[in-house]
């Protein structure tokens, strides 16, 4: 016995397929901000050292830069 997708009446349902739409200009900005955000969490973090040399900062400011990043990555952090 072979099942075929059909209807309560009795008549076979056809597929419908229909042409993938591109996301709207909201999901593309959304993915923009939320990369940028993750981009930028992973290329400070391996330059902290560089920027501590450098610019002469002691640890607790270099924390300091850390959890702030930290603290507005969490906050503006687009959906």
């Amino acid at each position: 016995m072979r099942i075929d997708a059909t209807s309560v009446t009795g008549t076979k349902i056809e597929p419908v397929t229909q042409k993938a739409k591109l996301p709207p200009k909201e999901v593309w900005q959304a993915s923009a901000a939320h990369f940028s955000t993750d981009f930028y969490n992973g290329f400070f973090s391996p330059l902290l050292p560089i920027i501590v040399t450098k610019m002469d900062i002691s640890l607790v400011m270099a924390g300091s830069l850390v959890a702030i990043l930290s603290i507005f990555n969490s906050l503006l952090q687009p959906v």
